[in-house]
């Protein structure tokens, strides 16, 4: 898995249609932001899908103490 302030890569083992909307919950403290499908690439291996999920709005959702200087967050 990928993060950053603007959303995700994830690995999935379907792919999933682009600009689908989603909801990504943090399984530490139920947390969920809403999003969608921006991108899926097939993986080398048998079934695996790299996804790549956009937020509505950038924020620090995943809760990193000492974000990256480029993620500009409002």
């Amino acid at each position: 898995m990928m993060i950053n302030a603007h959303g995700c890569g994830v690995i999935l083992s379907e792919p999933l249609r682009k600009g689908l909307p989603v909801m990504v919950k943090l399984v530490s403290n139920g947390q969920i932001k809403k999003g969608r499908v921006v991108f899926g690439v097939p993986l080398p291996d048998d079934s695996p899908w790299l996804t790549g999920i956009e937020f509505e709005n950038p924020s620090n959702f995943w809760g990193n103490t000492n974000p990256p200087a480029d993620w500009h967050l409002v």
